[in-house]
This record gives structure tokens, C-alpha cells and sequence, in this order.
């Protein structure tokens, strides 16, 4: 198991994904700087509210955190395929090492790198905010665990796509639709339907999506104060997550390689 950690963060280093995360959180941070900076002076000068100010920095974390989860699922989906091509899996199995533990080791040490990075970039701007006075830490902390939340929900989607396709392009698509479908299906109570059947159809795709959208609404609530009514997106995403990566170690251990 630690060698397939030290080898995923070689593999991590080497494709510089880092950087690229890094690079975004810095550009994130000098444009939040600005936004924070002339709500600062309005709330100076009394022409907004100090809650004004918290609502607009709880909001510019969950975006640039957004953007993290969305980069960062996007560069695990290069790794997943590779586990499962003929000759890389031969090379694991020919080791002293079961599937499920080649599995495991594998999908855990991806999820313990990218949370990690999740964590650090948001944490920045988090500091950031603190020091401007704009977003206490206890305040950002719900931001960013629900941000590492649902890096764990797309991981576990984009994992089970990748080791049942075994494709990139697979992977990246079906992560694309179901990532518009769950934006798409949180306004769907404001459609208009003549067919009752039509609802029921879209209320059962809503429920068994993730709702990570949803889950970035109500961190954002908790960081502001504001009473959060309905926790149902998150603990019904979390569970997907849970069900995705059990049946993405049953295709795995069960695959003829």
C-alpha cells in the first residue's frame, strides 16, 4: 500500500497538475482580493452591510473552491483507465498484492492527494479572507469540507466510469453530462409539465444524481449563519459516492484481465 502512494504522487508530481491547481487558486485569489476589497470600503462607508460582505466572501470561496473540485476531477480521470490496461495490471498482480488491495490502494491514495489539494488551495483563500476580514476561518471551514465532500462524490463517479470503460473520453463525457444534468435538475420544480408522469421521471433522475450544486448552496448557508432546511443533497450524494466506489472494486476484482 505505501508503495502505491509514493508511486501516485510521483505519477501526481510528474503529470503537474500542482501547478496548474496552484496557479488557478492564485488567479482565484488576486480577482477575490479586488471583489473583497470595494465590498470592505462600502461596508466602510456604510453603504452595505457587514453581512453583505460575509454572503459575498462565502460565495467567492465556494466558486474558486468549485473550480479546484472541477480541475481536479478532471486530472484523476487520466489515472483510473491506466490501472486496468493490459500489462500495467499484469505488472501490479505479479506482485504479492490481492485485487481488492490494488484497488484500494490505488483509488486511496488518488482521493488522499486531490482532497489534500482541495484542502490547501481553498485553505489559501480562506486565509485570505480571514486576514481581510471578510470570512472568518470557523466560517470557511463549512466551505471548504463540503468541498472536499464533493471531490469525493465526482471522484467516486468519474472512478466507476473509468474502471468500467477504461476510457478517458468515456470518462470525461459522462462526467460532463452528469455534472450539467445535476445543475440542469435543481430548477426543475419551476418547469412547467402537463404530464404528472414527467416529474416523477425527473424527481427520481434528481435523487439519484449527485447534487453537488446543492451541497455548495448549503455550505455557503452554514458559513453565513443562515438556518439550512433540508440536508437531503448531502447525505443522498455521499451515499452514491459510497455505492459507486463498492461497485467500482466489484468490476474491478471481478474483471478478466
Amino acid at each position: 500500500m505505501k508503495g502505491i502512494f509514493t508511486e501516485t504522487v510521483i505519477e501526481f508530481l510528474d503529470r503537474k497538475q500542482h501547478w496548474l491547481l496552484l496557479l488557478v487558486t492564485a488567479i482565484a485569489a488576486v480577482v477575490i482580493y479586488f471583489a473583497v476589497k470595494d465590498k470592505l470600503d462600502m461596508v466602510r462607508s456604510e453603504i452595505t452591510s457587514q453581512a453583505s460582505l460575509v454572503q459575498s466572501a462565502s460565495n467567492s470561496l465556494s466558486n474558486s473552491l468549485t473550480v479546484v473540485v472541477l480541475l481536479s476531477v478532471l486530472s484523476t480521470v487520466f489515472f483510473i483507465p491506466r490501472i486496468s490496461r493490459k500489462g500495467r495490471v499484469e505488472f501490479y498482480l505479479s506482485k504479492p498484492i490481492t485485487r481488492q488491495q490494488l484497488f484500494l490502494g490505488k483509488v486511496i491514495s488518488l482521493w488522499v492527494i486531490y482532497s489534500f489539494m482541495v484542502l490547501f488551495c481553498g485553505t489559501l483563500v480562506a486565509v485570505e479572507l480571514s486576514v481581510l476580514n471578510a470570512l472568518s476561518l470557523r466560517s470557511a471551514f463549512y466551505i471548504l469540507i463540503m468541498g472536499a465532500a464533493a471531490f469525493t462524490v465526482w471522484f467516486s463517479v468519474t472512478s466507476f466510469i473509468g474502471f468500467w470503460s477504461k476510457s478517458v473520453s468515456i470518462s470525461i463525457s459522462t462526467f460532463a453530462v452528469v455534472w450539467l444534468a445535476q445543475l440542469l435538475l435543481k430548477n426543475r420544480t419551476s418547469w412547467t409539465m402537463e404530464q404528472r408522469i414527467f416529474q416523477y421521471v425527473l424527481d427520481t433522475v434528481y435523487f439519484i444524481l449527485p447534487k453537488t450544486s446543492e451541497m455548495s448552496g448549503i455550505s455557503v448557508q452554514l458559513a453565513t449563519g443562515t438556518a439550512v432546511s433540508n440536508f437531503l443533497p448531502v447525505f443522498t450524494s455521499l451515499f452514491l459516492a459510497g455505492v459507486l466506489i463498492y461497485s467500482s472494486m466489484s468490476v474491478f476484482i471481478r474483471r478478466d484481465f
